[in-house]
């Protein structure tokens, strides 16, 4: 059964917190287009997902927030953005798009910016 858009945001921000890059991973289609630092690539899940928890865990967030979640202009699209805050106050966005496959939502891309 597809998450709802608000149980989606809680699993996302409790994967976030928890680091738990496992369980991230199993939210992702199989190739993902990847954007860390306004570089894209089409990576293999497991390779995007790699690349987001050394880019995660070299910036060592502190705090996560959900800053929105929402429909895009698809109807069958979804995304998630979350901010992360490290110790020195400075923060990164994370954009999550979903797609829709079968009953559920996996990820298609993830954007990681600086703030």
């Amino acid at each position: 059964m597809g998450l709802s858009t608000m149980s989606m945001g809680q699993d996302y921000m409790k994967v976030l917190n928890d680091k738990d890059y496992t369980a991230l991973a199993s939210f992702a289609n199989p190739t993902i287009n990847l954007e860390i630092d306004r570089k894209k690539s089409s990576e293999k899940s497991s390779e995007a997902v790699r690349k987001v928890e050394e880019k995660l865990e070299s910036f060592s967030p502190i705090k996560w927030e959900s800053v929105h979640r929402g429909a895009s202009e698809s109807k069958d699209a979804k995304y998630f953005i979350a901010e992360a805050r490290n110790a020195a106050g400075d923060g990164l966005r994370l954009f999550f798009h979903l797609e829709t496959v079968g009953d559920g939502r996996k990820i298609s891309s993830i954007r990681v910016r600086g703030l």
